[in-house]
């Protein structure tokens, strides 16, 4: 039965979820949340393989997988396995950052207003630093203006509205599924190998050089 999976790990818990490409039901969703935290790299093909057998694999005639921003490790080993499963399977692969996902969680607390002014998201990781993404909302859905970057506390007094946002990864990762299945109805391309993690930081930026 053709099927799509969603993969989101930017957090210490990783979300995946699966569902029947042609049954938007709700119910017919497996969505599960794994709080593994370091033990991504061991535990991550595990995870998918209690909500979809490898043996159903080639059933899979979508994939998505939440870009980041997250940790580096965490974003990349998802990512990178996202993109051995779409071109072994040879399907499409939807590369989302985990901000526009919260947005659409944001957008059902103000319907049936439509916010089309831009507004911030705010994703805070310490009291000194956070993440943040700049939208709007409008009869067309959400629409993100500039990709998620990273700030000081200091920078925040500029971003006019500002809302805060936490990552809630069964939620979210439910969302990513739903816009997988939106595109795949509406017929996007999707290439595997355009999807790259969202890096914030660069992993060098910590090495004396």
């Amino acid at each position: 039965m053709p099927s799509i999976l969603a993969l989101h790990s930017s957090s210490d818990t990783l979300g995946v979820a699966c569902s029947n490409f042609s049954d938007q039901k709700e119910h017919c969703i497996k969505v599960a949340s794994f709080p593994i935290k370091r033990r991504l790299s061991n535990d991550l093909l595990t995870c998918i393989e209690s909500i979809i057998p490898a043996r159903n694999w080639n059933q899979l005639v979508r994939l998505a997988v939440v870009i980041g921003p997250g940790g580096f490790t965490s974003t990349r080993l998802t990512v990178g396995v996202a993109r051995i499963l779409a071109q072994q399977l040879g399907c499409p692969l939807d590369g989302v950052n985990s901000l526009f996902l919260s947005a659409y969680r944001f957008r059902t607390t103000l319907q049936p207003f439509v916010f089309d002014h831009p507004f911030w998201l705010i994703h805070r990781l310490s009291q000194e630093s956070m993440v943040v993404g700049c939208y709007t909302i409008d009869l067309m859905g959400i629409q993100e203006l500039q990709n998620p970057k990273l700030i000081q506390l200091s920078e925040l007094g500029k971003l006019e509205p500002r809302f805060n946002i936490n990552i809630e990864v069964e939620k979210d990762v439910v969302q990513l599924l739903r816009l997988s299945q939106d595109a795949m109805s509406n017929g996007r391309e999707a290439p595997w190998h355009r999807v790259t993690p969202l890096y914030l930081t660069s992993p060098l930026s910590k090495l004396s050089l």
